[in-house]
Formats: structure tokens, C-alpha cells, sequence
């Protein structure tokens, strides 16, 4: 939580992780051990001072995120920029750079706004000449990022970069499997498959259909067994 005055804008943000989003509930692939790694090391103030991750939408950017805001031993603040475009940009991030760590979303919404991307430069510079940290999340190739800003760019592109892939179904079944654990359900891989195979396969969407198959159960008192499952999946519960 930001411990600086807050603005309306901030305050109408949040400026705070709004899930339970955690390492502990974040599935990790061989693929993203090292990206995973790294970030528990930066969310210890441990080595780089900024950092960006970036993969194609629904490859768990957003979780990390909130999982970086909950780990650091510090203020903190997370910024959905999605949530933030038309608000004012020089009141929404007024007086960031005292927070330890700032988390940034989406920061590739900003490409061609001239007054985001240059708020958002002088945030970069104020961070660094405290020596606090950034982190950026982007669903686009940082490269591809157009940027009317040179300088912004730059910046940008000089961060620690790290690309978190996608799961395979398989491996989206795990993390499905391992979220219903966290949460006290038990759930075949059969089921988790199922539930894979039928609901839509952005991580998040996932979550959200264990969501309901959790108070599904609940109500009805059933495990969740593959015909419960369909049942709920069908919309017939």
C-alpha cells in the first residue's frame, strides 16, 4: 500500500493487488523457472533495479505482478494502466518515485500517449535516482512497443527483460489443479482436463470457472466429479 498522500485518481485505483494472486497459487513450467526465480530475488531488492516482463495475454503477467507487490518487504504500489488511460496521468503517479517498489501493467496501452509515456519517463528517472525499483508487465514484445518517445523507449528496452511463456493445456490443468488445493477442493486431472478443455484457456478465465464450480459445490454439496462438472460447465446448475 502507497504510505504517500494518495490523489483521487490514486485512490480510486487502489493502487494495491485486487486478487489473491501469489507465488505460492502460480503454476511454474520448466519453461518460466528462471523468469519466476529471478523475480523472487528482485522482489528482495536482491540484484536489478528494473525490470520487465512481457508475454502474449494470458500467460500469468498480471499475477506476477500482484505476486511481486505481496512478496516486497517494502512499500509498494501496483498500477493497472488499463484502468488508469483516462485519468491524469501526473496526478496518478504523484509521488511514486517514494515507493519502493512500483509495479507497472500493461505498460505497452501507453504507446503513442504523449502524456503517459513522458509521465511515465520522468517516473523512471525519479525511481532510479532514489534507488528504488520498477517493474514493467507487457503483452506485446517490448521491440514491438512503438513508443513516440525515444527516450522512453530506451528506458524501457535498457530494463532486465524476461519472457514468461504460456502453458500448454497439460500444464494449465496442474495450475487449475493447484489453485483448487490452495483452496481446499480436490480435483482430479481428469476433471482439471475437462474443465480445460471446455472453458475458455486464458489463465484467468480458468480461475474464474473454478470460482463457480467452487460454490457449485458448495450449495449442492457434490465433488466435483466429471458429470457435476459438465452440469456446471453446461450452465444446467
Amino acid at each position: 500500500m502507497v504510505q504517500t498522500p494518495a490523489t483521487p485518481e490514486q485512490l480510486s485505483l487502489g493502487l494495491a493487488p485486487q486478487t489473491d494472486a501469489s507465488f505460492a497459487n502460480f503454476w511454474v513450467s520448466p519453461e518460466n523457472e528462471i523468469p519466476v526465480a529471478a523475480l523472487h530475488q528482485f522482489c528482495r531488492a536482491i540484484g536489478d533495479s528494473n525490470v520487465l516482463i512481457w508475454g502474449f495475454s494470458g500467460c500469468g503477467l498480471t499475477h506476477l505482478l500482484e505476486a511481486c507487490s505481496r512478496r516486497a518487504q517494502s512499500p509498494l504500489a501496483y498500477l493497472p494502466l488499463r484502468d488508469a488511460l483516462d485519468l491524469d496521468p501526473s496526478l496518478v503517479i504523484a509521488n511514486l518515485e517514494s515507493v519502493k517498489l512500483v509495479c507497472i501493467d500493461d505498460v505497452e496501452l501507453i504507446a503513442g500517449r504523449s502524456d503517459w509515456e513522458l509521465a511515465i519517463f520522468h517516473l523512471y528517472n525519479r525511481l532510479r535516482d532514489l534507488g528504488h525499483m520498477l517493474l514493467l508487465a507487457s503483452h506485446e514484445k517490448p521491440t514491438a512497443i512503438d513508443f513516440s518517445l525515444p527516450d522512453l523507449r530506451s528506458r524501457v528496452l535498457g530494463s532486465v527483460i524476461y519472457k514468461i511463456d504460456h502453458l500448454s493445456d497439460t500444464q494449465k490443468a496442474q495450475a487449475l489443479i493447484l489453485r483448487a488445493r490452495e483452496r481446499g477442493m480436490v480435483m482430479s486431472v481428469d476433471v482439471a482436463e475437462q474443465v480445460v478443455k471446455k472453458a475458455p484457456r486464458r489463465m484467468k478465465a480458468l480461475f474464474e470457472w473454478l470460482d463457480k464450480l467452487d460454490s457449485a459445490s458448495l450449495k449442492y454439496q457434490k465433488k466435483l466429479t466429471p458429470r457435476f462438472v459438465k452440469q456446471v460447465l453446461d450452465g444446467e446448475l
